[in-house]
């Protein structure tokens, strides 16, 4: 079981010395894991809406700002919305200016 361990150890340390961009992987995949609840910028009702954190943080290793939105509580009604919301989720979590407006749709 310790060689399991150290083995896992070991492999973490290296990824992490050959993707620099890990740490911030980690913590978009943190920041965005969960539901966010918001005001629709489209209908002005609440909503909660789930990033694809998986997603997020896969291209938070090739240093791109890409979020999508997995689940809105407003659909299917509004599924073909235009995610206005990602804006002002990235506003209200402080993260506009790493964003490089570099944001996704379905």
């Amino acid at each position: 079981m310790d060689t399991v361990l150290w083995a896992t150890f070991l492999s973490l340390v290296l990824f992490a010395i050959y993707h620099p961009q890990l740490g911030e992987a980690l913590h978009v995949y943190f920041r965005f894991h969960r539901r966010h609840p918001l005001r629709c910028p489209e209908t002005g009702r609440l909503a909660s809406v789930k990033i694809d954190a998986a997603r997020a943080a896969r291209y938070a290793l090739r240093g791109i700002c890409a979020l999508e939105i997995a689940d809105c509580t407003r659909w299917p009604g509004r599924l073909g919305c235009n995610q206005a919301c990602l804006k002002v989720l990235l506003l209200s979590n402080g993260t506009a200016g790493s964003a490089n407006g570099l944001l996704t749709r379905n």
